[in-house]
């Protein structure tokens, strides 16, 4: 069995960072476009399509549905690796995506066999918001090296300054402009709270300018993130109203950060968290302040890092998951039987 693997592997965005770790962690049956030329490009994809038997797409294109089409032609099984909704986070975003490639988004994904979302939690949402592809949808988790990181479960960052950090800059999915105004009332009560911005600032996206306070850090290299997280903050929320998975909670987490999320965050899928650690209505300022206070008391770190399997999350048991799944679509055809793996 051959895969012919399509993605981005070669930029510094989330989907191709997953990209680069599945290919590094992917066997020589799998096969990648090496060329950079926009025609020799076409010619490769077309070359390695017609020698494979499964194609993996790896984050949505607007130009991919001719290889969708040709794929079908030439009986090949289609796998799409969803790392987000394009017609969800246009709306929310106000992204102004022209209607083609919403539209084009919904022709895609019902040409392909099997659907995979980065999160189980994430895979329910999407069977919510798209309920005709319900029975396509099955999960493969974004994974993690861990040996990046000092998993010391002695770590203690309780303080009397409650110094807090959040992802994605600006963007409205992200629901930052909810924690600047619990933040904020925390501050005018006399707290000692400190809240740091990670990620990049979109013009049409929320205004974060008028909060003062914060300490707004923007698109930072990895090495740079980590060291923000290992020494400088307590605690890492991720106030998302849906996301796919969170990478960045994870990293805080495994940075030493005491953490809270969401209900709709794809990572808590792979964790034990308990009521305290969840955010239920992203936009209820009361109840982000309220699980701030009881966290900055309450220290989660140690028991949601204990939760974790370790070994389950790698990118390399996630590759070796893709695998199996390869095969059971291309020998057994039966989404059943992937349900298994």
């Amino acid at each position: 069995m051959k895969v012919l693997f399509i993605g981005d592997y070669k930029s510094n965005e989330g989907p191709s960072n997953v990209n680069k770790n599945l290919k590094n962690n992917l066997p020589n049956n799998f096969l990648f476009i090496k060329s950079n030329n926009f025609f020799k490009r076409k010619i490769e994809i077309f070359f390695k399509m017609f020698i494979s038997n499964v194609v993996v797409i790896s984050g949505f294109n607007n130009k991919l549905n001719l290889f969708c089409k040709l794929a079908k032609l030439l009986n090949k099984k289609l796998i799409y690796l969803m790392h987000g909704c394009v017609k969800y986070e246009n709306e929310i975003n106000n992204l102004e995506l022209p209607n083609k490639i919403v539209n084009n988004e919904i022709i895609f994904l019902k040409n392909m066999d099997l659907i995979l979302c980065v999160s189980k939690n994430y895979m329910k949402w999407v069977s919510e918001y798209y309920p005709n592809i319900k029975e396509k949808l099955y999960f493969l988790n974004n994974g993690i090296e861990n040996e990046n990181f000092n998993l010391d479960l002695t770590n203690s960052r309780k303080s009397d300054k409650i110094i807090i950090a959040v992802f994605g800059g600006n963007r409205n999915q992200k629901n930052n402009l909810e924690v600047c105004k619990a933040i904020k009332v925390m501050i005018d009560s006399g707290q000692n709270v400190e809240l740091h911005v990670f990620g990049r600032f979109y013009e049409n996206n929320e205004d974060l300018s008028s909060y003062t306070f914060l300490k707004i850090h923007g698109h930072v290299n990895q090495d740079t993130f980590y060291n923000e997280l290992r020494n400088n903050i307590n605690i890492g929320i991720c106030n998302s109203e849906v996301e796919s998975f969170g990478l960045a909670i994870i990293e805080a987490l495994f940075c030493g950060c005491d953490i809270i999320m969401s209900k709709n965050t794809g990572a808590s899928s792979i964790m034990k968290l308990s009521e305290n650690d969840i955010i239920n209505d992203p936009h209820n300022i009361n109840e982000i302040i309220e699980k701030i206070k009881i966290v900055h008391e309450n220290p989660n770190h140690n028991r949601i890092l204990q939760s974790i399997d370790i070994n389950s999350i790698t990118w390399k048991a996630q590759s070796e998951k893709l695998i199996k799944i390869c095969e059971n679509v291309f020998y057994k055809n039966n989404k059943q039987n992937i349900k298994e793996i």
